[in-house]
């Protein structure tokens, strides 16, 4: 998963394009600060994940696999 993860722009490239995560998210599971930057939070719904399932299955699997290790690490 992290062959995947570009530092640059705290984003994960997949076969279908490029996806990104909340600061507090990726603060959990990398330990890095989150600094002073103000962010507004936003979590995908259950009609808005049942269609990336079913239009981009790769982003998907690649969002569940880091919310996984997200949890796994809270």
């Amino acid at each position: 998963m992290l062959e995947h993860y570009n530092p640059e722009t705290c984003t994960f490239f997949n076969p279908d394009g490029e996806m990104g995560f909340a600061l507090h998210e990726m603060h959990e599971v990398s330990g890095l600060t989150m600094g002073d930057i103000p962010y507004k939070e936003y979590t995908l719904g259950t009609k808005e994940l049942h269609l990336m399932k079913e239009d981009a299955s790769l982003v998907y699997e690649t969002y569940c696999e880091v919310l996984c290790h997200f949890h796994i690490c809270a």
